[in-house]
């Protein structure tokens, strides 16, 4: 999706919280694992994501 390319450096700055629960572990070692790891299943719809809320691209949605 358009926009993802900014999802990266969101997280490196710190950027991107998530909300607690019992996920939190395996989300966030599959986006550590994401250029070498076996999945990418995480990691693609929360860059997706991103680019929804944060692209003025996709304002008609209403969510920038």
């Amino acid at each position: 999706m358009v926009g993802a390319a900014g999802y990266p450096a969101r997280v490196e700055a710190g950027d991107v919280y998530l909300v607690t629960g019992d996920w939190n572990a395996d989300f966030v070692n599959e986006h550590a694992d994401f250029l070498g790891g076996r999945y990418d299943d995480p990691v693609d719809p929360a860059a997706n994501g991103y680019s929804l809320i944060t692209d003025p691209r996709f304002a008609p949605l209403g969510v920038a």
